[in-house]
């Protein structure tokens, strides 16, 4: 991937970020924490599934999405280019204080935590930074918390972001997940869990494909391993919500109605 100059500028935030006792802090948590076998250490799991599962490298892993996404779809301006890419490498800085929620399971007042923990970290950190990015702060909040006014060709930035660009990176470590369940027995059916749990948000980028090229390229890239997920998911992987039985009830019936929808979608032919 060839990296222009804003890029490699951003890279060069992270990596100062990445010093800081926030950067050290994200680099020490995990994502997709309630899936992990207790008995295999963080650094394992990320060997398994990847970047996207270490909060720090989490930031280069969607900075770098977000430059092919945007690269792909050829329809932002440069101030649109600017402000996702800015928003992709500090999205998570609040969670290096409030630590990292499940976006499912994440109640409001834990959003606001959280944006509240990130101005906190974007204040000290681009307040010490060599190149003044605070004026783009205020839009990047509404990208990453909330929405932004729609722009003239109906493409709301913060849905862009979040539901888009966000879920396809989700998308690809679940369908990580499942390729690896199969070389590790043992602990098939909790990484096939984060599968599961991923999978019934399909329908964020179903209702978006005609829209956006990249998703098209997607669900074509990986429709066989998408159709055996629904086809082939174990029951025993539902068990995981015994936890909670609302939202197991919850999740078997968001996961048999997206199965429909990509069976009857013409993105699974």
């Amino acid at each position: 991937m060839n990296l222009d100059q804003g890029t490699l500028e951003l890279i060069e935030l992270h990596n100062f970020f990445a010093e800081t006792r926030y950067g050290q802090a994200l680099a020490k948590n995990i994502r997709y924490g309630r899936y992990k076998p207790a008995y295999w250490s963080n650094e394992k799991w990320e060997r398994v599934l990847g970047p996207d599962v270490n909060n720090l490298k989490h930031l280069l892993h969607v900075l770098l999405s977000t430059k092919k996404f945007l690269e792909t779809e050829k329809k932002f301006s440069p101030r649109d280019y600017s402000l996702f890419s800015l928003s992709a490498i500090t999205h998570d800085w609040g969670e290096a204080i409030v630590g990292d929620v499940i976006s499912d399971l994440k109640t409001d007042a834990e959003e606001r935590r959280e944006l509240i923990a990130f101005r906190e970290v974007v204040s000290k950190v681009l307040g010490i930074y060599k190149k003044d990015y605070r004026k783009m702060i205020t839009c990047l909040e509404e990208i990453v918390f909330c929405h932004c006014e729609p722009l003239d060709y109906n493409y709301d930035l913060h849905l862009v972001f979040k539901k888009t660009i966000e879920e396809l990176i989700a998308e690809n470590t679940a369908l990580r997940a499942w390729r690896q369940a199969k070389k590790y027995p043992r602990e098939a059916s909790r990484l096939r869990w984060i599968t599961l749990n991923v999978f019934v948000y399909l329908p964020n980028l179903l209702n978006n494909a005609e829209k956006f090229l990249s998703i098209r390229k997607f669900f074509s890239a990986n429709k066989k391993t998408i159709t055996e997920i629904f086809t082939a998911m174990p029951a025993e992987t539902f068990e995981h919500y015994n936890y909670d039985p609302a939202e197991k009830t919850q999740k078997i019936a968001m996961f048999e109605k997206t199965k429909n929808l990509w069976l009857e979608s013409r993105y699974a032919e």
